[in-house]
């Protein structure tokens, strides 16, 4: 009887260190998995932040294009610049112009 229960209670020893080596497996393994997750994440948010920082870059280079050739425009289109453009061309000032007036009466209630 006693090697019947010293065979029950080592098969017992037996299943329960099993288990506890499954435990202590799945728990391994569960912690190498996240750990992998985490860094295929921090990997992509580095990438991430990568494209971001070249974004900013590229946007800022376009706003300062942007202000330059506004600034051009605005040269280009000052009227006294309009005005030695047309000269160089050969266009003369027109000597016969006709004012309007400012307000022209369609309709009068009186």
């Amino acid at each position: 009887m006693k090697l019947a229960n010293y065979k029950k209670a080592k098969i017992a020893k037996k299943t329960k260190e099993a288990k506890i080596s499954i435990l202590v497996l799945v728990v391994v393994a569960s912690v190498l998995i996240l750990a992998g997750i985490q860094l295929a994440i921090a990997h992509q948010l580095a990438t991430t932040g990568g494209q971001i920082r070249a974004f900013e870059q590229e946007t800022s280079q376009l706003q300062t294009a942007n202000l330059q050739l506004g600034q051009v425009m605005r040269e280009a289109g000052a009227l006294a610049k309009v005005a030695e453009r047309a000269q160089a061309l050969g266009l003369k000032r027109n000597p016969i112009v006709v004012y309007l007036p400012a307000q022209v009466t369609v309709a009068s209630a009186d």
